[in-house]
């Protein structure tokens, strides 16, 4: 999608309006269904290089506390253990993919939970190193490329993924192609409604036209599921103080507001007003396919 915005590319409307313009790129705002979108977007070969053998070793890996070369997942069993959990909500076990799958982390422990693990990554490090220390078949390419079959999928998993893909509307319509009924698709992607957004604006350091290529907020997140055919199980906000901080950018400006921003996080924005107000950092979301739109 390498051309100027002239219309929403979830919603198709044409009242759209420029939202922020930052390392040379520029984020618009649909009016009708409050979708963030870079346009024009990044090349796609300028987008995977980013994820490379260094930035999986130097950046992806370390941020788990990983040591690449003799991974140690232990320490990390119960948060993944935690995000393990909802899928059981649904099944006990059964054909679980996630798209954006990095090295497998998330899918070595969902084979130790008795899911039959199915991944998708673009990079070409990441399948490599789930094949060395996971015995995981991670197939390496875009979701569309896979040729899954339809209805073949109990659950879908995108954790902070929808946000980099150029086209959300045409990948949750394929989830719901090799998703069957009844099936949950598990999204997690920042917030764009935050309370750390909403101060930093254009400083918050998710505002990142080159990577994060849409931004959502519930309402177009809800507007993203119908329009696909999901029907929403959850949707709510994570916070954590830290994270704002973390996410505050590093502008000089953003990073003279962060004593200020911990002041305000402790004294007055108490964390479960915080996600009563659906002002946390992360969205997440639970949908399950009501019915099939092909």
């Amino acid at each position: 999608m390498n051309r100027q915005a002239t219309t929403c590319p979830v919603c198709d409307s044409t009242h759209v309006s420029q939202k922020y313009h930052k390392f040379s790129l520029t984020m618009y705002q649909c009016r009708r269904c409050t979708v963030i979108f870079t346009s024009p977007q990044p090349k796609q070969e300028d987008i995977l290089g980013r994820y490379s053998k260094n930035w999986f070793e130097q950046e992806y890996l370390p941020s788990y506390g990983i040591n690449p070369e003799t991974p140690n997942l232990e320490p990390l069993s119960a948060r993944f253990s935690s995000e393990i959990k909802p899928l059981e909500l649904f099944y006990q076990s059964g054909n679980i993919l996630d798209i954006g799958a990095g090295a497998g982390l998330f899918l070595s422990q969902a084979k130790k939970h008795n899911w039959k693990v199915h991944g998708v990554e673009i990079s070409s490090y990441g399948p490599a190193y789930a094949k060395k220390h996971f015995d995981i078949d991670i197939f390496q390419g875009d979701l569309f490329d896979s040729e899954f079959p339809d209805d073949y999928f109990d659950v879908v998993i995108l954790q902070d993924t929808i946000e980099h893909v150029p086209d959300p509307l045409r990948i949750m319509q394929e989830i719901n192609r090799i998703l069957r009924i009844g099936g949950a698709v598990i999204i997690s992607t920042p917030n764009f409604d935050s309370i750390s957004r909403k101060i930093f604006q254009k400083h918050w350091s998710l505002i990142s036209p080159s990577e994060h290529l849409f931004l959502f907020n519930m309402k177009s997140m809800l507007y993203l599921l119908r329009k696909t055919g999901f029907n929403p199980y959850t949707l709510h906000t994570s916070q954590d103080v830290h994270d704002n901080l973390f996410h505050a950018g590093q502008n000089p400006l953003a990073l003279q507001a962060r004593k200020t921003f911990l002041q305000i996080a402790r004294q007055k924005l108490a964390p479960h007003l915080v996600i009563k107000l659906s002002l946390g950092t992360e969205l997440h979301s639970i949908a399950v396919k009501s019915a099939s739109i092909f």
